[in-house]
C-alpha cells in the first residue's frame, strides 16, 4: 500500500475524529426519526441515511490511510493485525449500526407500500360495485389452469403425506376409475424402494384395496414420520449467515407443521423447540435474540422465535435492496477488504452480504460493458488487446469505476483493491509504464512444462522449509500425478538439510529409472499463514521442471483479481520440491476458478495456476515425465524371501470386527433369493471426489489401443454385462447425483484362456486430484476362507476328487442401490455414438472389499443351511478358495451326494457351479455335460489335464504337477529384475519341487550380494548359472506326484514324519505321511519348506536349529489341518549338536539357542526328535540344490522318503543319539569375588556431619600442603560447598566412571548408559547435571539442572535422610518434591525416597501398625469327638448387683458369672460367683467338675484369679491329683482376647439374654441363680446345624448333654426297660449325635472370615513396640524379641519380648515392628 502523501498521521487522525462525529450525527438523526411511532418522515430518513453512507465511505478511506502508518512502523505481523483491528473497530461498529437502520427503513417502506396497495384494492372494488359489475358472473371454464400431474413416489417417507393426499383425491375418490385402473395407476406412480413393495402384486381388481392399504400402512407410519420431523429440528446446522437463517426458518416451520398434522401438541413442545434452535445460533445472533426478549418470567414460545427469524431475514433483504452498490463477487480466493462487515457476524468470521448459491443461479449472467458477452471486462479479449491509453479512454467513456471496472460508483468509494504494481486507485490493467515493455517480474507461482509455441503451466507456490531457527524459501510443485514426494539434491546440499538412508526406485522423474538412496524429513510452512506440513521426501538429483515467467505474467493479467504469493523472490527458475498425491490432499483447498484453458487452484500455500498459455517456451524442446514410485527394494525382496513362511498374515482385529458388524447389519436376501450387500466404507463417500475425467481418458485410451477384433470382444463383454443386469444405464435426471465415483477400466487379454479371452478390469485404485481413491475409503476385511496351502493339503485326502468354480462369482452378489453411484463407468459401443454413463449393480472385482464380501456371502449361505445340509454347508465353508471349489469323497456315491447338495444350495442363491472336473468318470457322467470343463489334451499321449489353483492335475493317473510355461527367448539380457521375474514364475505352493527351486533362491541371493542395480546386467559367472537353471526347468514338465495320500485314507493309521537339514546356503523342512492299512505300509510326500541362509553368517549347528524350528512350525500346521494327534508326530535331524540343544536344558545355552529350543519343545516334545544319517535325510536335497536331471533320478526317494519308513520304522526309532564331548554355545558362568572394606561414607549416619568432617580434612590438607592459614574453628560457607562438591564428584566418578570420562573428553556417552535420556552435561564445578528440556522454564538453575546421583550410593541415602529430618519428617510426596528441587537420582528416585521414609524409626512409631497373621487352624479339641467339657474354656462376666434379702433396707452386693464353654459342642455351664478371689473360683470350679466332670484341659486368659488357681495346683497333693487325672491348665497370650474368642462369644450372648431378662432389676442370689440357669438352658439350645438325616430337627449342645432339647417334652420310651438295653440305646443315640456333628457341623468351620493373608514372621532380635491401651502412641514401650513361637503351619503368632528387664509373652497383634536390626 502506498503512503498517505504529504498528510501527517496527526492530520489524518483529526479528520478521522471529525468524520466520525458527522457519522454519529447522521445516524442520531435517523434514530430520532425511527423512534416516532406513526409520524415517520420517510424521505427525511432516506436523506439522513445517504448522508451517513457518504461519511462512512470517507471514514473507511481514512482508516486505510491510517493503516499505512501502522505498516511502516516496523512491527511484527501480529502487532500490525492487532493495530489494524483497533483502527477499523469504530468503522465496523458504525457500519453495522447503519445497516441495522437501513433494514428498519426498508421494513417501514414495505409496510407503507402494503397499506397503499390495500387501499387501492378497496377503492377499486368499491368503484366496480358502483357501476354494476357485482352481478357479473365469471365463467371459470374459460380460465385455462396448469394441468395437475401426479409425481412419482420413490419411498421417501417425508414426501408420502403430500403424495397420499393427491393420489387419494385424484385417483382413489374418482368414481370414473374402476379398481383395476386404480391399481395400474398405483403401480405406475411408485418407483425405487416403493415399487419393490408392490412388485409381485398381480393385476386383479380385488388387489387394489389391500395393496393401497399395505402402502399406506408401510409408509404412513406416524411414529416414523414424527421421529423424522424431530430429527430435522435436532440436526439443524449452525445458523450464522443470511442463507442459514432462511434455510433454517423453512426447515423448522415445515417440521412444526408436520408435527401438527400428525397430532403432536406442538404448543406443549414450543419452549423446548425454541431452546434447541437458539443453541444453533451464532453468538451475535444469540445476543440479538436475547435483546429482543425482555420477558424473563417464561421461556419464549416458538412463535416469538419465528417472528424474530423473519425480521432478521427481512432486514437482510432490505439492506441488500437499498444498497445501490453491487455486492463483491463471491469468490473464495478474494480476500475481503476492510469495511465489508455484514450485519450479523461471528467473532473472527465475517460474511459478506452476497446471495446464496441458489440465489446466484437466479441472477442474470455476467455481462461485459464493452462487447456484451458473458464475462467481466478484465477477461474481454477486445479489452486486453487495446493499448493502455485506449483502455483508460474506454473506461471513462463507459462511465466505469477506474478501480474495479464496474458501473454505478467511482474509484473514491470503491472497495476493490488497488493496482498491484503501483498501489494506486486504478485497475492493474490500466497501469501505464510509459510505453515501456512490461518487465518480467518473477512471479514464482507455477511451474511450466513447454512444447513448441505454447507453454503448459503446472501449479506451484512458494513455501518456507523450517530447519531449526532458519526459514528457507523453496518453490514447491503441487503434482497430483506423482505417487510420492521428491526434493532436489541441489536444494539439500545448498541448505545442508540432514537426510537418512533408504533404498527406492523412482521412474518418470527423469528418463529411465533412478535409485534413490536418501530421504529427508521436511517441515513446510506457508508464507502468509501459520499452516505447516511435515513431509517425507526422496532425494532426486534433478527435477525436470522450470518456471516460465513470461507465461506467468500473462496469467496474472488474465486473472487480476487473484493475488499470488509473490512476495518472496527466488533467483532461479527450477523446482525444489514436488508434493505428490500422498500429501496433496492435506494442502489443497476447495476454491477453484476456470478461466479459458487455465485452472486457478487455491491451496494452503497460496493460489496456483495450471493450464496452457500462448507464450513461447523457455527452451525449444522439453521432455515430459510423470513420477511413479516403485517401492522400497528391501521390502520387496524381503517379501520374496518370505514366500515360504508357514503362517500367513491376517487383518487387524479392529477392522475385522468393524467390517463383520457392517456386513451383518446390511446383508439381505432379495425377492429372487439373491444376496445384496452394502459397500463397507471406512471413510465418508464425499471424501472421494469425482473421477469422471479419468474415466473418459481411460475410455479414449482403450479405443486408440485396441484393434478391431479386441474392440469387438470388449463390446461383447460389456453387452453381456448389460444383458445380465449387472449394470444399468443411469437416467439423465440422476447423472448429477453425488457422491459418485467413476471407475476407469481397461482390457486384459489372455489368448490362452478357453472361456474368456478378454475381460474388463475396473480400477478402483485410481486417485483423484486430492490423492484419494475408492479403495482408500473401503475396508479390506480379513481372509475368512482357508488359504491355498490348507486347501491343497486337504484336497489330497479324498480318493474321489472333484473341482469346479462359480461362474462370475463377484457379479452374483448385488450392491445396495445407495452404493451403486460409487461404481459408475463410461462406455460406448461405437466411436460415433455419444458416451453413455452406466453404474455397476454388483460386487465389482477391482474394489478392495470385493474378496471379503464374496467370501462372507458364501459363508452366510453355508450358515443359513447348516441345519438342513450340514455336510454341504461345511464344504462351502472350508473347501472354497475364492470361486474355486476343491472337494471330493471317499466313494463315488459320497462325492456325488456332496456335489448335488452343494450345487443345489449355490444354485438357489444364483451361484452357478461350472467347469466340473474329476478323476472319476462315473462321477462326471452323472453331471450335466454343459457343466463339465473342456479339459486340455496333451498331443503325444492324449491325456486330460485340469488346472487346480495354479497346479496341473493329470486326471487319468490322478497325479499333480507344476506348470512350466515361460519363454526364455523373450529375455534379451539377464538383469536382477528379469532374473527375479523368471525365478518367481515357478508356482510351487506345496514345495514339491523344493530341491530344484532352492537353486533359484540361492542365485537371487548371490545377485543381491553382488550389490548391482535392478536393471544392470548380472556378472557373467552368475548369468551362466541362471541361464542353465532356467533351461533345466523345462524338464520338470514331466514331473508328477500322486495326488491322493491313500485310496482308503479313512481306515489308515496315520503318522506324520518330518525331516530337517541345513547347509551354508539354506535350511529346509520336509514332511511325509506314513500310512498303515492292515499289514500294508506306505509313505508319501506332503510338502516342504525352504529358506535361504541369512546374509549374516551363522554356524552350521545354528542353521540346523533354524531348520528344526521351520520343521516344528510346518509340522504343527499340517498336523492341525489333517487332525493328527500330537503323539503321532516324529521329527528327524542329522545334526547331533542341534538335537543335543533340543533335548538338553535350554537354560544352560546362549540366548539364540535357548529361545529356539524352548519354542521347539513347546510344540513338539524333545522325546519325539530322533537322529538320522545325512545320506538318509530327504531334506538334504533342499539345502544345496540339485540339478533337474538328478532330481528326476531321485524322485522315488524324494516322493516316498527313505525305505525304512515302510519296513523297520519302529526299530529305527530305537537308535540312540550319538554323544558329543564338548557341546558348543554353553553360557560361561563368570564368578567375581570382590572384597570391599568399609566405605568412608558409611562411617557417618548424618549428611551434615559427613560434609563437616570432609571440610575439616580439606582444610587440614590446605594448611599442611598449601600453607594456607585459617582462623577459628567455624567453617565458612565456601568450605562447606567445596566439601559437598568434592563428595559428589567422588561418588559420580565411582558410579558413572565411563560417563564422566566421555563428558570430560567431549565424546558420546556409552550406548547403554542410563544417563543418555537425561542429556547430561559437565558443569563448570565438574559435577554431572541434567540437561533436560526445561531451559526455557521460569525455574532456578538448580531446579532446571539438578545434580545426578546414583540410587545405591551411600551419600544418596544420607542426603534424603537429611532432607527428611530437616522438613520435620515430611511424607513421601513432600519429601520427593524437596529432593527433585536439587537432586536427580538415577535408577529409581521413588524407591530411594520410599526406602528412607520406611526406615525412619520416628515415622514408624507415628504410623504404628500391628500385623495380623493369617487365621490359624482350629485346635484339635474343637474338631475331634470328645466328652462334653473335656476341653473347656472359662471366663468371667459382671459384676452384677444382688440383694441379700427381699427387704427394702437390704444391702446390695456384687456377684459375677463364670462361663464354662465346651470346645467341641459349644455347651455352656454358668456359675454365680461371689467375688474375684482365687478361693471363690476354687469353689466354683469344684461345683463345675462335680456336675460336668473333670476336664482334660482348661483354657483361660491371664486374670489373677485364674493364675492364682494355677499356682494352687503347684501344691503337691493337688498336683499329684491333677497328674493322676491327666488334667492341665493352659493360658492364652496376655492381652489377646481374640485367642479366646469361643468363650468371649458365649459371654456376649449370655449377657445379652440376661439384660433382656432382668433389665434394671436387682435380684436375690436365688433369683439370679434361677435366671442364669435359664440362660444356660437357652444357650445350650442354640442350633449348631440342621440334622441332615431329618428335615425338621436341629443339632444343639443339649443333645450332647441330656440326649435331646432342654425345652421339648420327653417322648415315650420305646425301648426295653432293662438297664443293659437302655444303656446301649442311649449310646446309640449319642453316637448318632456325634455322627451328625461330624457330617453337618464341622464343615461350617472351614471359612476364614478375616486375617486371610499370610504376613512375614517376626524374627529373634527384632526391635518392636508394645501396644498399650489408653497410652499415647509415642509412649509405647520398646522391646526386643527373644523368642518366637511357631505354629504347626509355620506362622508366628506369639512372641516373647524383653521389655524393661522383663520377659513378656505377647500376641503379634499387640506389637509393632520397627526398621531396626540389632
Amino acid at each position: 500500500m502506498s503512503s498517505a502523501g504529504d498528510r501527517s498521521e496527526r492530520a489524518i487522525q483529526a479528520s478521522f475524529r471529525v468524520t466520525k462525529r458527522s457519522v454519529n450525527n447522521a445516524l442520531g438523526n435517523v434514530r430520532t426519526q425511527l423512534k416516532l411511532k406513526a409520524d415517520w418522515n420517510l424521505p427525511r430518513i432516506d436523506s439522513y441515511l445517504m448522508e451517513a453512507k457518504q461519511e462512512l465511505d470517507t471514514l473507511k478511506d481514512l482508516c486505510n490511510e491510517l493503516a499505512t502508518f501502522i505498516d511502516a512502523e516496523g512491527k511484527t505481523d501480529e502487532e500490525i493485525h492487532t493495530a489494524e483491528d483497533k483502527c477499523f473497530a469504530d468503522y465496523d461498529s458504525l457500519h453495522a449500526t447503519y445497516c441495522d437502520y437501513k433494514a428498519q427503513y426498508y421494513t417501514l417502506m414495505k409496510n407503507e407500500q402494503e397499506k397503499k396497495e390495500k387501499a387501492e384494492r378497496s377503492a377499486g372494488q368499491s368503484s366496480r360495485q358502483s357501476i354494476g359489475l357485482s352481478s357479473t358472473v365469471v365463467d371459470t371454464n374459460t380460465i385455462k389452469l396448469p394441468r395437475v400431474e401426479l409425481h412419482k413416489f420413490n419411498g421417501n417417507r417425508k414426501d408420502f403425506h403430500d403424495w397420499e393426499g393427491l393420489f387419494e383425491n385424484i385417483v382413489v375418490k374418482d368414481d370414473r376409475f374402476d379398481e383395476l385402473q386404480k391399481l395400474y395407476y398405483l403401480k405406475t406412480l411408485l418407483e425405487g424402494d416403493a415399487a419393490k413393495l408392490v412388485a409381485n402384486v398381480s393385476y386383479e381388481a380385488s388387489s387394489f384395496q389391500p395393496t393401497w392399504k399395505a402402502v399406506k400402512d408401510f409408509y404412513g407410519n406416524k411414529r416414523s414420520l414424527i421421529a423424522q420431523h424431530f430429527a430435522e429440528i435436532l440436526d439443524l446446522p449452525p445458523i450464522k449467515t443470511e442463507e442459514d437463517i432462511r434455510s433454517g426458518l423453512c426447515t423448522i416451520s415445515s417440521a412444526m407443521r408436520g408435527l401438527e398434522v400428525h397430532g403432536v401438541n406442538s404448543k406443549a413442545l414450543s419452549p423446548m423447540i425454541t431452546f434447541v434452535v437458539v443453541r444453533k445460533f451464532s453468538p451475535t445472533i444469540r445476543r440479538e435474540w436475547e435483546k429482543s426478549n425482555t420477558d424473563t418470567s417464561n421461556y419464549p414460545e416458538f412463535s416469538a422465535l419465528q417472528a424474530f427469524l423473519k425480521n432478521i431475514a427481512f432486514a437482510f433483504e432490505g439492506a441488500r435492496a437499498l444498497d445501490k452498490e453491487p455486492p463483491p463477487p463471491q469468490n473464495k480466493g478474494i480476500q475481503q477488504k476492510r469495511g465489508t462487515v455484514a450485519v450479523i457476524s461471528d467473532k473472527n468470521q465475517t460474511h459478506s452480504g452476497s446471495s446464496s448459491k441458489q440465489n446466484q443461479k437466479s441472477k442474470p449472467a455476467l455481462k461485459c460493458s464493452l462487447c456484451s458477452n458473458q464475462h467481466i471486462l478484465p477477461l474481454c479479449s477486445q479489452y486486453i488487446a487495446m493499448p493502455v491509453t485506449e483502455r483508460q479512454n474506454t473506461v471513462k467513456r463507459l462511465n466505469l469505476c477506474e478501480n474495479c471496472l464496474k458501473p454505478n460508483h467511482t474509484a473514491a468509494t470503491c472497495r476493490y483493491q488497488n493496482c498491484r504494481k503501483c498501489d494506486q486507485r486504478h485497475n492493474t490493467t490500466l497501469h501505464n509504464e510509459n510505453a515501456a515493455e512490461p518487465a518480467k517480474a518473477e512471479i514464482k507461482t507455477a511451474a511450466v512444462v513447454s512444447a513448441k509455441n505454447t507453454s503448459t503451466v503446472l501449479p506451484s507456490a512458494i513455501a518456507y522449509v523450517l530447519q531449526g531457527w532458519r526459514k528457507i524459501p523453496a518453490r514447491v510443485l503441487l503434482d497430483n500425478c506423482a505417487e510420492l514426494t521428491l526434493v532436489s539434491e541441489d536444494f539439500i546440499k545448498r541448505n545442508r538439510v540432514p537426510t537418512y538412508r533408504t533404498n527406492s526406485i523412482i521412474s518418470g522423474a527423469t528418463p529411465g529409472d533412478y535409485s534413490s538412496n536418501h530421504c529427508a524429513t521436511l517441515k513446510l510452512q506457508a508464507t502468509d499463514s501459520s499452516f505447516q506440513l511435515k513431509i517425507e521426501a526422496n532425494v532426486h538429483p534433478t527435477l525436470s521442471y522450470h518456471v516460465n515467467f513470461q507465461a506467468m505474467e500473462v496469467i496474472k493479467q488474465q486473472v487480476p483479481h487473484i493475488k499470488f504469493n509473490d512476495s518472496i523472490k527466488l533467483d532461479y527458475d527450477t523446482i525444489d520440491i514436488i508434493i505428490g498425491s500422498n500429501y496433496l490432499f492435506e494442502c489443497t483447498l476447495p476454491g477453484q476458478e476456470v478461466v479459458g484453458t487455465l485452472i486457478i487452484q487455491e491451496s494452503k500455500f497460496g493460489w496456483a495456476a495450471s493450464g496452457i498459455v500462448d507464450v513461447k517456451p523457455n527452451v525449444d524442446q522439453l521432455e515430459r515425465f510423470s513420477c511413479h514410485f516403485i517401492g522400497d527394494v528391501t521390502d520387496n525382496l524381503q517379501k520374496y524371501f518370505e514366500v515360504e513362511e508357514v503362517d500367513a498374515p491376517s487383518s487387524t482385529l479392529s477392522e475385522a470386527e468393524e467390517i463383520e458388524k457392517h456386513f451383518v447389519e446390511n446383508v439381505r436376501y432379495l425377492s429372487n433369493h439373491k444376496l445384496s450387500v452394502a459397500a463397507p466404507h471406512k471413510r465418508k463417500k464425499e471424501d472421494v471426489a469425482d473421477t469422471e475425467c479419468m474415466a473418459y481418458a481411460s475410455l479414449y485410451r482403450n479405443e486408440r489401443h485396441l484393434n478391431a477384433e479386441n474392440q469387438q470382444l470388449y463390446n461383447r463383454f460389456m453387452s453381456v454385462y448389460l444383458e445380465m443386469g449387472h449394470m444399468e444405464l443411469i437416467p439423465k435426471n440422476e447423472l448429477q447425483n453425488r457422491p459418485r465415483y467413476y471407475l476407469p477400466h481397461h482390457a486384459i487379454i489372455r489368448p490362452s484362456s478357453l472361456t474368456t479371452v478378454l475381460r474388463a478390469v475396473f480400477n478402483a485404485s485410481a486417485k483423484n486430484s486430492s490423492g484419494c481413491s475408492l479403495n482408500d475409503t473401503l475396508m479390506v476385511g480379513p481372509t475368512i476362507q482357508p488359504d491355498l496351502f490348507t486347501l491343497l493339503i486337504k484336497f489330497r485326502r479324498f480318493e474321489i476328487a472333484m473341482s469346479a468354480d462359480i461362474s462370475k462369482m463377484y457379479r452374483c452378489f448385488e450392491i445396495h442401490p445407495e452404493d451403486r453411484d460409487m461404481q459408475r463407468i463410461v462406455y460406448r459401443f461405437n466411436r460415433n455414438e455419444p458416451v453413455q454413463h452406466y453404474r455397476l449393480k454388483t460386487v465389482t472385482y477391482g474394489t478392495s472389499s470385493a474378496p471379503f464380501l464374496a467370501q462372507r456371502c458364501l459363508q452366510k449361505i453355508a450358515d443359513d443351511n447348516s441345519e438342513q445340509f450340514p455336510e454341504a454347508a461345511e464344504s462351502i465353508r472350508t473347501e472354497f478358495y475364492m470361486d474355486d471349489w476343491l472337494s471330493g469323497g471317499h466313494s463315488v456315491e459320497e462325492a456325488l451326494q456332496k456335489q448335488k447338495d452343494v450345487h443345489r444350495l449355490l444354485a438357489e442363491a444364483h451361484l452357478p457351479l461350472v467347469k466340473y472336473s474329476s478323476n472319476s468318470k462315473p462321477l462326471l457322467s452323472a453331471i450335466d455335460n454343459q457343466l463339465v470343463e473342456a479339459l486340455k489334451s496333451v498331443e503325444f499321449n492324449s491325456e486330460t489335464i485340469a488346472s487346480i489353483l495354479g497346479l496341473k492335475w493329470i486326471q487319468d493317473r490322478d497325479s499333480i504337477g507344476v506348470k512350466i510355461d515361460f519363454n526364455l527367448s523373450t529375455f534379451t539380457k539377464f538383469t536382477k529384475r528379469s532374473t527375479l521375474s523368471l525365478v518367481s514364475r515357478v508356482f510351487d505352493p506345496l514345495g514339491v519341487l523344493a530341491p530344484v527351486t532352492i537353486t533359484g533362491k540361492i542365485l537371487i541371493q548371490s545377485i543381491w550380494r553382488a550389490e548391482i542395480g535392478w536393471d544392470q546386467v548380472i556378472p557373467p559367472a552368475i548369468q551362466d548359472k541362471v541361464e542353465a537353471y532356467i533351461k533345466s526347468l523345462y524338464l520338470l514338465k514331466t514331473f508328477e506326484l500322486g495326488r491322493t495320500y491313500h485310496h482308503d485314507y479313512r481306515n489308515c493309521r496315520i503318522q506324520l514324519i518330518g525331516f530337517s537339514d541345513a547347509s551354508e546356503s539354506a535350511y529346509s523342512a520336509v514332511l511325509y505321511l506314513r500310512l498303515t492299512h492292515m499289514a500294508e505300509v506306505s509313505s508319501i510326500l506332503i510338502c516342504s519348506k525352504t529358506k535361504v541362509a541369512p546374509i549374516k553368517t551363522l554356524t552350521i549347528p545354528r542353521l540346523e536349529l533354524c531348520g528344526a524350528v521351520l520343521l516344528t512350525q510346518l509340522a504343527t500346521r499340517v498336523r492341525k489341518i489333517l487332525n493328527i494327534s500330537a503323539e503321532n508326530v516324529y521329527c528327524f535331524c542329522d545334526s547331533t549338536i542341534a538335537l543335543t540343544w533340543i533335548r538338553g536344558p535350554a537354560e544352560k545355552y546362549q540366548v539364540f539357542i535357548r529361545n529356539r529350543s524352548n519354542f521347539i519343545n513347546s510344540l513338539i516334545p524333545s522325546t519325539q526328535w530322533y537322529h538320522i544319517g545325512g545320506d538318509q535325510n530327504p531334506a538334504d536335497l533342499c539345502t544345496r540344490g540339485v540339478s533337474t536331471e538328478k532330481f528326476l533320478q531321485l524322485l522315488p526317494f524324494w516322493s516316498q522318503g527313505p525305505e525304512w519308513l515302510q519296513e523297520n520304522f519302529d526299530e529305527f526309532l530305537k537308535n540312540d543319539l550319538p554323544s558329543i564331548q564338548d557341546v558348543p554355545e554353553i553360557r560361561k558362568a563368570t564368578v567375581a569375588i570382590v572384597t570391599y572394606s568399609k566405605s568412608y561414607f558409611s562411617q557417618y549416619s548424618s549428611w551434615k556431619k559427613l560434609v563437616r568432617v570432609t571440610a575439616f580434612l580439606l582444610r587440614f590438607r590446605d594448611r599442611t600442603h598449601l600453607k594456607k592459614r585459617f582462623y577459628g574453628s567455624i567453617l565458612s560457607k565456601e568450605e562447606v560447598d567445596r566439601a559437598t562438591l568434592r563428595l559428589i564428584r567422588l561418588t559420580q566418578t565411582f558410579y558413572f566412571s565411563k560417563e564422566y570420562f566421555a563428558l570430560t573428553n567431549k565424546t558420546n556417552l556409552p550406548a547403554r548408559s542410563n544417563l543418555k535420556m537425561l542429556n547430561v552435561f559437565l558443569h563448570s564445578d565438574n559435577t554431572i547435571r541434567v540437561g533436560g528440556r526445561l531451559e526455557n522454564a521460569a525455574l532456578s538453575f538448580e531446579q532446571k539442572h539438578p545434580i545426578v546421583l546414583p540410587r545405591h550410593a551411600e551419600i544418596t541415602s544420607l542426603i534424603i535422610r537429611d532432607l527428611h529430618t530437616k522438613y520435620f519428617h515430611a511424607n513421601f510426596s513432600l519429601l520427593l518434591n524437596f529432593v527433585r528441587s536439587k537432586w536427580w537420582i538415577v535408577g529409581g528416585m521413588n524407591k530411594a525416597v520410599k526406602s528412607v521414609v520406611r526406615q525412619c524409626v520416628y515415622c514408624s512409631r507415628l504410623g504404628a501398625q500391628v500385623r495380623h497373621q493369617i487365621m490359624a487352624d482350629l485346635p484339635a479339641a474343637r474338631v475331634q469327638v470328645s466328652r462334653p467339657f473335656s476341653h473347656t474354656g472359662v471366663d468371667y462376666a459382671g459384676p452384677l448387683s444382688i440383694k441379700c434379702t427381699n427387704h427394702r433396707s437390704t444391702k446390695f452386693n456384687k456377684a459375677y458369672l463364670a462361663f464354662f464353654v465346651c470346645f467341641a459342642t459349644k455347651a455352656v455351664h454358668i456359675e454365680v460367683v461371689g467375688d474375684l478371689t482365687t478361693e471363690a473360683f476354687t469353689f466354683t470350679f469344684d461345683r463345675f467338675i462335680s456336675r460336668r466332670g473333670l476336664p482334660i484341659v482348661m483354657y483361660s486368659d491371664n486374670a489373677t484369679n485364674f493364675t492364682g488357681f494355677a499356682n494352687v495346683l503347684t501344691n503337691d497333693q493337688l498336683a499329684n491329683y491333677a497328674t493322676s487325672q491327666n488334667f492341665t491348665w493352659k493360658f492364652i497370650p496376655a492381652r489377646s482376647p481374640h485367642v479366646g474368642g469361643l468363650w468371649e462369644a458365649a459371654v456376649k450372648s449370655g449377657k445379652a439374654l440376661l439384660i433382656k431378662a432382668i433389665g434394671q432389676q436387682v435380684l436375690t442370689l436365688e433369683q439370679l441363680t434361677t435366671v442364669t440357669t435359664k440362660v444356660e438352658a437357652i444357650l445350650n439350645s442354640r442350633p449348631l446345624c440342621q440334622d441332615s438325616s431329618t428335615e425338621s430337627n436341629y443339632l444343639t449342645p443339649a443333645h450332647f448333654l441330656i440326649g435331646g432339647s432342654l425345652f421339648d417334652n420327653p417322648a415315650a420310651e420305646t425301648f426295653n426297660n432293662s438297664l443293659p438295653h437302655r444303656y446301649r440305646a442311649l449310646r446309640q443315640v449319642i453316637e448318632s449325635f456325634w455322627l451328625s456333628w461330624k457330617r453337618d457341623y464341622l464343615h461350617q468351620l472351614q471359612i476364614r472370615s478375616k486375617w486371610q493373608k499370610r504376613q512375614p514372621n517376626f524374627e529373634k532380635d527384632d526391635v518392636v513396640l508394645l501396644k498399650e491401651d489408653n497410652v499415647p502412641l509415642l509412649q509405647w514401650p520398646l522391646g526386643r524379641i527373644t523368642q518366637v513361637f511357631t505354629s504347626s503351619d509355620g506362622a508366628v503368632r506369639s512372641v516373647e519380648v524383653l521389655c524393661r528387664s522383663k520377659l513378656l509373652k505377647r500376641s503379634i497383634h499387640n506389637i509393632v515392628a520397627l526398621p531396626i536390626k540389632i
